[in-house]
């Protein structure tokens, strides 16, 4: 938290001592006895609502003295709402005069307050709303009509806006949100409930975590002040250990950028814990996108474990399960997992699957009304009336083009951080973390390489099937158990498909280096729709209409090197068709790369399919003329993915440069970083 300026640091303390006094009075005269105890939820309220009122100067007195005069404060939840409000009601309505020089925290000031003497007595009557439920039409005129005889009139709610009568809303003369618990304020409840001020101060970083329940379960007078300290420490400890067991940031590997912005996340959340810098400095929200299984979830949990803060999880799917699925139901649950990361500010909102709320602009009629209010209302609670200081947001996807441009704009999930498919050097490092201390002797470069193409996620589930191999065998972990797991989890190819996949995939390679595009990982592998088995390097620059078309042919020279091989292209090759048909349509009528200039939507009834079927053709007739060229380099090539299952980009290149001729024109064309798909992602 940051620290307030002292004027109101004073005068939030005096505000919470005061009402302290009164609603120790106030128990006391309806217990018929001189003196009174607190409980500990009582004590934490009267000190937060009189720190509340207390941090406007003057106010205390205008609201006890004065009136009439109207307050919305805004409570961190319901819970919360309820107590403050008993609170006031106790200190400001009861009839009980405090005793002069009562020292109700424990222990007598040095100045007694000159308030000890005065009537526990508002100046004019008062009237006390607080959440949680919404407050009924009887209640909205009660409202109306003590505002209008001239009533003070308070109101306390988690969400004011929306379970506050309006009238209250209209006249309020002051909005506050309640204040939390610093270390002052805990000192004096627990002097309050124990009669004895604690010698020792709960951790700075704790602080921020406190919550009411947190008051009930660990603040009891037997305990002594000490002893409530010890166990409010406790208890949050164990709230972070238990929402902490994903690794550390120094745990994972094969992150690359994303690592580093989630390790720079982690600092500036640290340094807020510190109160060294402000809510504003920290980092509003980001995207993790990548292919399913790099750990998008995983690297979200890690840095709010290494930040040591709470990590809140939701998602569309959870909002819909809460309730039918109804509109009401799914907005309610929606706005609730946002009032909850409040509540626990700082802390990193995790929503996964963020693509689930699909983009305004291609909403179908059928349920255009109710998706659009959706996404409407998520935007609503991302950055509405509510404040979310010390919330991080933090998304997850794996189809960043399905997402509107609205919930990614600037302030609310603004920066997209990539997360690629981890690298050879990655995959053993992963493994390396995953098997702990089995074989730590063991170099897993060759394991790393047979697992090219694959994620953490199937690193994990390899170990685990390695690991109960072993068990069954009645022994420790062996090399060769991942190996044997490794081929049980890959379809296993007759020679010829082998070949087949060799030569297609060696194919895209080709022709991607020779047309000046940066070679990735390749894998020899069964071809998969959700991942590729080669890869290019990142995206840079921006789409021309001749680099557009050099994409086009690599997506095709696959099917061309099968055709050239093996005299004809197989169903393999239906995933690059697809893709293909999506970047002519885009060469044609999204990018005006052809001979018209309008865009058209995919169900547009204008457009021509020959135009589109004359590109791939030109496309596929310069990829064929590409490999034939250079048939003996496609053949080794694919000799050597079959015989090493993978290679790294770095491989393929050396591999090239010795096959052909350097100096040729086409092999020493200027590198560029686009990569295959991801320039202007094709349509869905």
């Amino acid at each position: 938290m940051n620290a307030r300026p002292d004027t109101q640091t004073k005068s939030a303390l005096a505000g919470a001592r005061l009402f302290l006094k009164r609603r120790k009075a106030a128990l006391a005269a309806s217990a018929g006895r001189v003196a009174g105890r607190l409980g500990p939820v009582p004590a934490a309220a009267s000190v937060v609502a009189g720190a509340t009122l207390g941090r406007v100067p003057g106010l205390i007195d205008e609201f006890l003295d004065s009136g009439p005069v109207v307050i919305v404060v805004e409570a961190v939840d319901d819970d919360w709402a309820a107590a403050l409000g008993r609170a006031v009601r106790d200190c400001v309505l009861t009839n009980a005069r405090i005793p002069p020089k009562a020292g109700v925290d424990g222990y007598i000031p040095a100045k007694p307050d000159s308030e000890i003497g005065r009537q526990a007595r508002s100046a004019s009557p008062v009237r006390v709303f607080a959440g949680p439920c919404r407050i009924s039409d009887k209640e909205s005129k009660d409202a109306s009509a003590s505002i209008a005889d001239m009533c003070s009139v308070v109101a306390i709610a988690r969400d004011p806006g929306r379970e506050m009568p309006p009238a209250v809303l209209r006249a309020a003369d002051h909005r506050l949100v309640a204040e939390r618990l610093d270390a002052d304020l805990l000192v004096l409840v627990v002097a309050a409930v124990t009669s004895c001020r604690p010698k020792k101060m709960l951790s700075a970083e704790l602080l921020p975590l406190l919550d009411l329940d947190d008051i009930r379960l660990a603040v009891h007078r037997d305990r002594g002040a000490d002893g409530c300290i010890d166990r409010l420490e406790a208890l949050l400890r164990r709230r972070i250990c238990a929402s902490s067991t994903s690794p550390r940031l120094a745990d994972l590997q094969g992150y690359g950028a994303a690592g580093e912005w989630g390790r720079s996340l982690a600092e500036d959340l640290k340094a807020y814990l510190r109160s060294e810098i402000c809510a504003a400095d920290l980092p509003r929200g980001g995207v993790f996108w990548g292919p399913s299984g790099v750990g998008k979830t995983l690297l979200a949990a890690a840095i709010a474990a290494e930040a040591g803060v709470p990590l809140v999880v939701g998602s569309l799917g959870r909002w819909q399960s809460a309730g039918e699925a109804h509109l009401g139901t799914t907005c309610k649950a929606m706005r609730q997992f946002f009032a909850d990361a409040r509540s626990q500010a700082p802390c990193i909102a995790f929503v996964d699957e963020l693509d689930s709320f699909g983009d305004r602009k291609t909403f179908r009629d059928y349920n255009r009304d109710y998706s659009t209010q959706i996404v409407n209302a998520f935007l609503e609670c991302l950055d509405g009336a509510e404040q979310r200081d010390g919330v991080v947001l933090l998304g997850a996807t794996n189809q960043p083009g399905r997402i509107d441009s609205a919930i990614v704009r600037s302030g609310r999930f603004d920066r997209m951080i990539e997360i690629h498919m981890p690298s050879k050097s990655d995959l053993a490092l992963i493994l390396r973390h995953h098997l702990g201390p089995d074989l730590p002797d063991d170099d897993l470069e060759d394991v790393a390489r047979r697992c090219l193409g694959g994620t953490g996620a199937d690193c994990a589930a390899l170990i685990r099937r390695a690991r109960s191999r072993a068990r069954r065998a009645g022994r420790r972990l062996e090399r060769a158990d991942l190996f044997m797991e490794i081929g049980s989890a890959v379809e296993p190819f007759d020679p010829e498909t082998e070949r087949r996949i060799g030569i297609h995939e060696m194919g895209h390679v080709l022709a991607g280096h020779l047309l000046g595009f940066e070679i990735g990982s390749v894998v020899l592998q069964s071809p998969d729709p959700n991942r590729r088995a080669f890869a290019l390097g990142r995206t840079k620059g921006v789409m021309t209409p001749d680099r557009a078309r050099d994409l086009l042919c690599v997506y095709v020279a696959g099917r061309a090197a099968e055709i050239l091989v093996f005299g004809s292209a197989s169903a393999g090759a239906a995933h690059d068709l697809k893709a293909a048909t999506d970047i002519a349509w885009d060469i044609h009528y999204r990018w005006a790369f052809g001979t018209r200039l309008s865009v058209l939507s995919p169900q547009s009834i204008d457009a021509d399919p020959t135009v589109i079927e004359d590109e791939i053709q030109r496309a596929a007739a310069r990829a064929e003329e590409i490999v034939s060229s250079h048939r003996a380099t496609l053949d080794q090539l694919a000799d050597t993915l079959i015989e090493r299952i993978s290679l790294e980009g770095c491989e393929v290149v050396e591999l090239i440069a010795r096959s052909i001729d350097t100096t040729s024109p086409a092999a020493t064309l200027p590198p560029t970083t686009l990569r295959l798909g991801k320039v202007e992602e094709p349509r869905s």
